[in-house]
């Protein structure tokens, strides 16, 4: 499960460095609620691939956004009925012995390599869009020399 954590990173740390905190607190807002959004996307999307809800293994990038967001980013694990538990923990759940056949060069999450394996669409079409302009942002500030 993961929720582009790095497209929004870049932007708030230029926000921070600027001293801009109403810029910094847009996208930290765009973030979770973004985040908010795709978990229960995810969620469902795991019930409709497996059949159940597998134990998920959530992204999240080492980033000041995500140092100033964990209360928050916590709190919408919560009222998702997701917990915490140890990576060995998750990795016991069976989705996580099928075998995964996917090599290339894209940093697939579980679900679509799931989805591979088991030759069975996901609801692509339904995922709530990242917030416009967001990734175009990103892209410029990275490009920055």
């Amino acid at each position: 499960m993961e929720n582009s954590d790095w497209m929004f990173a870049l932007v708030y740390d230029n926000a921070v460095m600027h001293g801009d905190k109403a810029a910094a607190a847009r996208v930290q807002a765009a973030y979770l609620a973004y985040t908010a959004a795709a978990v229960p996307w995810y969620r469902a999307a795991g019930l409709q691939l497996l059949g159940r809800r597998p134990a998920f293994v959530f992204l999240l990038h080492a980033s000041r956004l995500n140092a100033d967001s964990i209360d928050q980013l916590a709190a919408i694990l919560t009222a998702n009925d997701l917990h915490g538990v140890t990576l060995d923990q998750a990795m016991t759940d069976p989705a996580y012995s099928l075998v995964d056949s996917y090599a290339g060069p894209d940093g697939l999450e579980w679900l679509t390599r799931w989805s591979l394996v088991l030759n069975k669409d996901l609801p692509w079409a339904s995922l709530p869009p990242e917030p416009p302009g967001m990734e175009a942002e990103d892209a410029r500030l990275d490009a920055l020399p």
